[in-house]
């Protein structure tokens, strides 16, 4: 899982070395896909030079009842399982 998380930040790193609003247009796909499969349930946020250029939130908080993530969802973090 580690190794994903990093492929995937460093997929976006790379993409935002590009051009502007392009690159935004890439991660959201890029990001999209992943959830898409089941890899990815969380908030996204990518500041250049201290300015918030891209936040979305991709997911459920809970599934159940079917309420979204907001770029506002806390998370609670733990370790489930090594890779």
């Amino acid at each position: 899982m580690k190794t994903r998380i990093a492929t995937l930040f460093a997929v976006i790193f790379s993409i935002l070395i590009a051009n502007g609003q392009e690159s935004i247009k890439r991660i959201d796909t890029l990001i999209e896909k992943a959830v898409k499969i089941n890899r990815f349930n969380g908030s996204v946020l990518v500041s250049k030079n201290g300015k918030i250029i891209f936040e979305k939130a991709y997911g459920y908080q809970d599934a159940e009842k079917h309420i979204l993530n907001t770029p506002n969802t806390i998370y609670q973090i733990g370790l489930s399982s090594k890779d």
